[in-house]
């Protein structure tokens, strides 16, 4: 009870909301074993499902903050969908390859309660070494809101980020804008014509890899009374905004929210409350914005689907529970069909490694068999009822319709039964990362893509934004030095080429 009492309000909030999934899994657990009639889950599955709900609850207890966050995402984005699934088994996405598949889904449920366990054992383990004292934490983490954003030995203010930023994502939108209309490249679901269409839509999206820089100039403005840096990180936003609605992002509002949620606990921000207000605006704005998206979808694609119909075959809650624990029924899809032996050439690890280092370029630095495209190979094992899916044209294409494994389902397509072990690693790099001395924004950064990527080799996307963000800090600190010498030399002061000792350097900012 004495690490409880010590969590803030917004702590206690997702605590609380922890506990609620884990009486539901409880509930239906102990239904299961009276009734024994379940078309989805036995009563073993559920009672695996609540032991890792029960992990995931002890860890939203916990004054660590990497503990809290890895049970915000277990929760948000799978077991959140174990109750729904239990009382709304309808709501079943790939029903015709997951029917009669109870003891499937129990072994994954075993499996993925090793994933969730282990990540914990991770998490915690930093914790044996390190003191994770929440009042020392928090003030720790007060007192780098004002810091700049640090890159090894380089340091850029914020005020000079987010200023530079705001043009270059204006630029970036017109880019955008333009290709969307006359080359027909960064529409959701367009097929593409060449192996260079995947990197050409990332520079097409490339405005939305700027957010992370946004949000938190955005929140450190709020905190330190920033008039002139808060109205620069909505103008930022608000361009970015429009790039995720150009590309048809059904999740940009409710994404958005979870990355303000993140961002304000990895700052430590003092009145949280207000905070919370705007993540519920966002989430509302998320509400209204998903239908009317998804129909957008099909008139950018040029798809006939009268407006009418659409809405009255649209349901919000199974919507938006489908994309939310998406992973859910995708991990027991591929589970069962790893299980029965895999016909195709599947991504391994290297594979992965491959790929990120040909992102980098149009075209290929290294030439290799990637193997299927397992982003479709996903809709076309787990939808042979719709024919569009169901031919090699639609397998080999470029772009076009595909669903991802999720966390779980990719780390046991290239890990298996020893996925646990990198979620371990995950857990641990993590908690490191919380406990080091580096700038909150790298934490802010980094935490949630390691705590969804145990398998640890960047995407193609991640690749692009962190080289974009590192550009955006070495230019703001040449920017920097350039006009500290122009005010110099206008004020008729010479610039030392070296500060004297025990001083700032006038004309970086480093200090010596």
């Amino acid at each position: 009870m004495g690490n409880i009492a010590k969590l803030n309000s917004a702590e206690k909030m997702f605590l609380a909301a922890s506990v609620l999934i884990l009486v539901s899994i409880l509930i239906g657990a102990l239904i299961e074993a009276v009734e024994r009639a379940h078309v989805i889950f036995t009563a073993e599955a559920l009672l695996l499902f609540f032991l890792a709900s029960v992990v995931c609850t002890a860890l939203a207890a916990s004054n660590q903050l990497t503990a809290q966050m890895a049970a915000l995402f277990v929760n948000l984005f799978f077991l959140h969908r174990i109750p729904i699934l239990y009382f709304s088994p309808e709501l079943l996405d790939y029903p015709i390859y997951l029917g009669d598949s109870q003891k499937i889904i129990e072994a994954a449920a075993f499996d993925f309660l090793l994933c969730v366990a282990f990540l914990g054992l991770g998490i915690s383990f930093v914790g044996l070494f390190r003191n994770y004292n929440p009042q020392h934490r928090n003030q720790m983490r007060r007192a780098l809101i004002t810091d700049p954003v640090r890159l090894l030995s380089l340091r850029a203010d914020w005020g000079t980020l987010v200023r530079v930023s705001v043009p270059i994502c204006l630029v970036l939108l017109i880019i955008q804008g333009f290709s969307l209309i006359y080359l027909d490249i960064g529409i959701t679901g367009a097929v593409g014509s060449s192996n260079e269409f995947n990197t050409l839509l990332a520079i097409t999206e490339m405005a939305k890899f700027i957010l992370p820089v946004a949000i938190i100039g955005y929140l450190i403005s709020t905190e330190s009374g920033d008039l002139l840096l808060k109205k620069r990180s909505k103008t930022l936003l608000f361009l970015i905004i429009l790039s995720l609605i150009l590309i048809a992002s059904r999740g940009a509002f409710f994404f958005m929210a979870i990355s303000f949620y993140v961002g304000m606990r990895f700052l430590g921000l003092k009145n949280q409350n207000k905070y919370i207000r705007l993540i519920f605006i966002l989430l509302l704005l998320s509400v209204i914005t998903f239908p009317l998206i998804t129909y957008s979808r099909y008139l950018l694609l040029d798809i006939d689907v009268p407006l009418l119909h659409f809405f009255n075959h649209f349901a919000f809650f199974r919507d938006i529970s489908a994309r939310l624990g998406a992973g859910v029924e995708s991990y027991f899809l591929w589970f069962k069909y790893l299980s029965d032996g895999p016909q195709e050439k599947l991504p391994e690890l290297y594979t992965l490694v491959f790929d990120a280092v040909n992102s980098l370029v149009p075209g290929e630095i290294i030439n290799y068999d990637a193997g299927i495209n397992y982003t479709k190979l996903q809709t076309y094992i787990g939808r042979p009822d719709q024919v569009g899916y169901q031919s090699v044209a639609y397998l080999e294409q470029v772009g076009g319709h595909g669903e991802t494994p999720g966390t779980y389902g990719m780390a046991f397509i290239l890990f298996g039964s020893l996925s646990f072990i990198s979620f371990f690693f995950a857990g641990l790099l993590c908690a490191f990362l919380e406990s080091s001395r580096i700038s909150s924004f790298w934490k802010f950064y980094w935490t949630p893509y390691l705590l969804s990527t145990p398998w640890l080799v960047p995407s193609s996307g991640l690749i692009h934004q962190t080289i974009i963000i590192i550009a955006l800090i070495i230019y703001c600190m040449q920017f920097r030095t350039n006009r500290a010498s122009a005010i110099a030399i206008r004020r008729g002061i010479e610039t030392p080429s070296m500060p004297r000792a025990g001083h700032s350097s006038a004309t970086t900012g480093f200090e010596t």
